[in-house]
């Protein structure tokens, strides 16, 4: 059987333009380690989902974390993900990775890529997960695949999610063994059904009334019996994307088109967008149709009244000017619903990224006040230099204290900030860092203060006993990174490097390398002596004259 494409109404008949507002509800920085990325956003009911992860730190458990805010950025509700690795049968450590998610009044769905460890040899768990929108976890359903069943670190090989017409939560896997579909009931995850169907690849796919599915195939549309077996196709011009239903009709994108199929499978409606504007999603909400579009420099947000009308809610720039500093460009996660649209960016660090969180209103066009820091690193001092000699393989590891000296560069006092060093890639799928948050500073607009960092670099690297007596010599770095919430307004400054003598390779004595210059006293505010204390500013005088301000957090 194949579908008859009768062309009703090409390009569009008529648009209204109703900017209600567009204001910027709010902007956050998101940065709870060395490095963060978002990986899902999802828009439900006037609140934003969205999942992170940071970049693993000496471990290769990544932590993950679905988060709730409301419009004005407000922290409701996160979640860590505490996926038990014993679900696929292997006592390490999981590193997991969200790739789908899904809303309706009764929860959030949530589809997780897991495997133990980084071992691409060890099987692969693809989770599902049902929270309610307090938070609580409803239930979870977990398959397991063996490393020749499925392709570890594939993200393509999860490559559908979706709510089905009779309460059926489908998943579309590439597997092995051919095209998998999985049917779980949505309100308690029972297993339904797991089909191998006869296709060479699935993109998007909506479960039917009579337990069928419709499946985009790239450029096709084709419809598969519960056997598995095709019982029609057509083919299009372009890949198609976004398949979804409203009152038995389904609607996806084909290329610069939208495209309205009847239940019947027998009429087929295309029109564009106003303006030629690009359209790149569609979304149900509360029987309305909603289409994100592009012109290449704005984002859209229109209203579908019917297939020959539009109305244009909001415009959104692609880039938005922190201070002159620098520009973003929004070529990442967005979502929206009736409400408002949320942008979550990468936001480039010195090494790694942190997110940039930003949200968007539909109701106002009352504009957030921007609040952003600008710290940077001036100077870096050692304070203590351990060197550990393994003899039998020949191995030398070094750790340093130092201080490093912040500068507030911009206008407003900084209470907080991170300061990190990346030192190496342990492995491939973590890394060797230092990362800590320092809290409560203080530090005026223009000052300095020298915050004290436990190891703040290590290393190990091989030695031979010719090279007895030898200098050490080590590049020392440190960057700073904006804390929770805060936007650093300027990555240029943010690291400092300094080339620093530790000492001598000694094989004699393998005890601590410590630098000539000793510390005289330790005193406080008002010149008493002290002993170093959490939070207390305190002042390091030197046998040669030099006398340092340092700050404790721990």
């Amino acid at each position: 059987m194949s579908l008859k494409r009768i062309l009703l109404g090409l390009v569009f008949i008529g648009f209204k333009i109703s900017l209600i507002g567009q204001g910027l509800n709010v902007e956050l920085g998101f940065n709870n380690q060395i490095g963060q990325t978002a990986s899902q956003v999802l828009n439900y009911g006037g609140y934003t989902y969205f999942t992170r992860y940071e970049i693993p730190i000496l471990s290769t458990t990544n932590k993950h974390i679905l988060a709730k805010h409301d419009t004005s950025g407000m922290l409701l509700w996160e979640k860590e993900y505490e996926i038990n690795a014993e679900i696929i049968g292997y006592g390490g450590m999981l590193r997991t990775q969200t790739l789908h998610m899904h809303a309706d009044s009764s929860g959030i769905y949530v589809l997780t890529y897991s495997l133990p460890d980084c071992d691409v040899m060890l099987p692969t768990a693809i989770i599902i997960e049902k929270y309610s929108h307090e938070g609580l976890q409803l239930w979870m359903y977990s398959d397991v695949y063996e490393s020749n069943e499925i392709l570890p670190f594939s993200l393509d090989s999860v490559s559908a999610f979706s709510l089905g017409l009779d309460n059926r939560l489908n998943i579309g896997l590439t597997t092995n063994s051919g095209i998998e579909i999985l049917s779980l009931h949505k309100f308690d995850g029972a297993f339904i059904s797991s089909v191998i169907a006869n296709l060479e690849e699935i993109n998007s796919l909506v479960g039917l009334e009579n337990d069928a599915f419709l499946v985009v195939e790239n450029d096709k549309l084709k419809q598969v019996d519960t056997s598995g077996n095709v019982l029609f196709e057509n083919t299009f011009n372009n890949p198609l994307k976004y398949l979804s239903v409203h009152n038995n009709q389904f609607y996806f994108i084909s290329g610069d088109s939208i495209v309205v199929l009847d239940s019947s499978f027998s009429n087929t409606v295309y029109t564009t967008l106003p303006n030629s504007h690009s359209p790149q999603k569609i979304k149900i909400i509360n029987d309305q149709i909603f289409i994100s579009a592009s012109d290449g420099s704005n984002t859209f947000i229109y209203s579908m009244q019917s297939t020959s009308e539009f109305q244009l809610l909001h415009s959104i720039p692609h880039s938005v000017n922190l201070n002159d500093f620098l520009s973003i460009s929004f070529d990442h996660l967005y979502d929206f619903d009736q409400y408002h649209v949320t942008f979550v960016e990468p936001y480039a660090l010195t090494e790694f990224s942190s997110i940039r969180y930003l949200d968007y209103s539909f109701n106002n066009n009352e504009q957030f006040e921007r609040f952003g820091t600008d710290a940077g690193i001036v100077d870096i001092e050692i304070i203590n230099t351990r060197v550990t000699y393994f003899e039998e393989t020949f191995v030398m590891s070094i750790w340093v204290d130092a201080k490093v000296c912040v500068q507030n560069f911009g206008d407003n006092p900084i209470q907080r900030i991170r300061i990190n060093d990346f030192h190496s890639a342990s492995v491939w799928c973590y890394f060797n860092a230092y990362s800590e948050e320092f809290l409560d500073l203080n530090i005026l607009p223009g000052d300095t203060a020298w915050i004290f960092c436990s190891n703040l670099y290590t290393s190990s690297s091989f030695y031979s006993t010719s090279s007895n007596g030898n200098p050490l010599n080590r590049e020392i770095c440190a960057y700073t990174s904006h804390p929770n919430n805060i936007v650093d307004l300027n990555v240029s400054n943010d690291e400092g490097c300094k080339n620093q003598f530790l000492g001598f390779l000694s094989l004699i004595n393998p005890n601590d390398i410590e630098k000539s210059r000793k510390i005289l006293k330790i005193v406080d505010i008002l010149g008493r002596e002290a002993r170093p204390s959490q939070g207390k500013l305190l002042f390091y005088v030197y046998d040669d004259g030099h006398v340092q301000k340092i700050i404790h957090t721990e």
